[in-house]
């Protein structure tokens, strides 16, 4: 899963975490990570969900994540024990 946002609003939230204004290589290193990680997404879109929360508020976000994760886990549990139900994915 590769959560997507507007490069601004990561850098605020990523300020807010640490307290206090990013370093220029901590800059650089937000930067690269949200390319990479496009490029990764792009190259391989049946291995991740892009969720862009620059076009969902939080809740449908939120949402998106559960839901992946319960398709994922009852993807995982019929491939591996095909006869067990998954007790998360109710």
């Amino acid at each position: 899963m590769l959560l997507r946002d507007e490069p601004g609003a990561c850098l605020r939230r990523f300020c807010q975490r640490i307290g206090r204004l990013a370093r220029p290589d901590e800059l650089a290193l937000l930067a690269r990570v949200d390319r990479l990680s496009a490029d990764l997404a792009t190259d391989d879109p049946d291995r991740f969900t892009v969720i862009d929360r620059r076009h969902a508020d939080e809740q449908a976000v939120v949402d998106t994540i559960i839901l992946v994760c319960r398709r994922t886990a009852q993807t995982v549990s019929a491939t591996a024990n095909p006869n067990k139900e998954v007790p998360c994915a109710r």
